[in-house]
């Protein structure tokens, strides 16, 4: 089995994930980028997002937000 560690800061806000669908992936340069469609519980809304995926193990999923933040981009 291979590690995954999230990091999204929407879910330590309170947000609930009630399911989640991978669109595409995107062409890009640098590491991996997914467009996944978010159906959240609470609040009950559906967003779609960006994901960049980083490693191998573990594997470092991060919303694009907080994968720019620290490069304060």
């Amino acid at each position: 089995p291979q590690a995954v560690q999230a990091v999204d800061s929407r879910w330590q806000s309170g947000q609930v994930l009630r399911s989640f669908e991978v669109l595409n992936e995107e062409k890009s340069e640098g590491p991996r980028v997914f467009s996944v469609r978010l159906t959240l519980q609470k609040p009950a809304v559906q967003q779609t997002v960006r994901y960049i995926v980083l490693g191998n193990d573990p594997l470092w999923v991060y919303r694009e937000d907080d994968y720019k933040a620290p490069a304060g981009m």
